[in-house]
């Protein structure tokens, strides 16, 4: 009975062991959603290249974004933008320099 306690204990150690994190994605903004506050480019300030957390899924990517809010898969799956985190029901092809379509 013994060995079959240690042997359930050990297994339920194992059981809350916690999963590595995912390693960090570069985003793809082909996937993307913006609001209609940041469906161009030049409304989406800038900064340094730097690793930011999507706050719906925890994954991290990397971006020049100044604000960051989703990932592009969660931007996606919300209808939500990317920047900001409001509705952006309306999916398009990502333009750098013009509205989406």
């Amino acid at each position: 009975q013994q060995q079959q306690h240690q042997h359930q204990l050990q297994q339920q150690q194992q059981q809350q062991v916690p999963q590595p994190p995912q390693p960090p994605q570069v985003m793809n903004l082909e996937q993307s959603r913006f609001c209609p506050r940041h469906n161009v480019s030049e409304r989406r300030p800038k900064t340094a290249q730097s690793w930011q957390t999507c706050k719906a899924c925890n994954q991290t990517v990397t971006t020049t974004y100044a604000e960051f809010t989703l990932c592009p898969p969660c931007s996606e799956k919300n209808n939500s933008c990317i920047i900001c985190g409001s509705s952006a029901c309306q999916a398009g092809a990502f333009m750098q320099n013009g509205p989406m379509t």
